[in-house]
């Protein structure tokens, strides 16, 4: 350690203790930084606040990034290396701006244009097979003909089956920050949407299923009762 502390001082005595004028990256102000700061920290701004700001990444506007992903069929991947960030900062953009996202099946069939359909229908298997969820796995079960994200959900299928009560798998997202819902305050950040697990059509219900109650989901549900009460009141929980 010591060692290393000399060869630094040798080398600032060295370059000599010169400050060089430079123009800030974010508000354009002129300011003073020693050439060895230059070098080793690349110094593009005058203060501290201007870095914060100067870092902060813009969200672009969601018909561009919307044409971009859907239009285009730009990949996830591509989007991330085309703004610079990772793709998590994509996929929260796409849950901030209420963008759907594509299936494991329909970005199959975008990326793997030189496949086969044998091949694409060998891949979305494979991938929805390979998805986990806790403790629970989820894949697309052949006796039901569906994919479902845990042994839990996938059971209660087959108990519905069996007891002859006809069921529909996630069949609606519920957006809390729907343009319908009028004088409601609108939810800038945490989560945006709830898509229950079942609905009963001719029980008029809806089913949720449940091992563990997390933080998150219990916004969730708040954020439920709060907008579509009239949805919640029909809610049941299996847990």
């Amino acid at each position: 350690m010591k060692r290393k502390l000399r060869i630094k001082i040798n080398y600032y005595k060295k370059i000599g203790g010169k400050k060089i004028k430079l123009i800030c990256s974010y508000c354009g102000k002129e300011f003073e930084r020693y050439a060895y700061d230059i070098e080793e920290r690349n110094a593009k701004y005058c203060s501290l606040k201007c870095s914060h700001k100067g870092k902060i990444i813009k969200m672009p506007i969601r018909n561009i990034l919307y044409k971009k992903y859907w239009g285009d069929k730009i990949s996830v991947n591509q989007l991330a290396r085309e703004y610079k960030i990772s793709k998590g900062l994509i996929y929260k953009w796409f849950k901030n701006m209420s963008i759907p996202t594509r299936s494991i099946s329909e970005a199959v069939v975008i990326s793997g244009e030189n496949m086969t359909d044998e091949q694409k229908k060998k891949q979305i298997k494979k991938l929805l097979n390979g998805q986990k969820s806790g403790r629970s796995y989820g894949g697309e079960r052949a006796d039901i003909g569906i994919y479902c994200r845990s042994r839990w959900e996938a059971n209660l299928c087959r108990y519905y089956n069996y007891t002859g009560i006809k069921w529909l798998y996630e069949p609606k997202i519920f957006y809390f920050n729907d343009s319908l819902l009028m004088g409601k305050k609108k939810i800038k950040k945490g989560t945006l949407s709830y898509t229950p697990d079942f609905y009963l059509s001719e029980l008029d219900k809806w089913v949720e299923v449940k091992g563990h109650l997390r933080y998150k989901d219990k916004v969730k549900l708040k954020r439920f009762r709060k907008y579509y009460p009239e949805y919640f009141a029909k809610l049941e929980f299996i847990i």
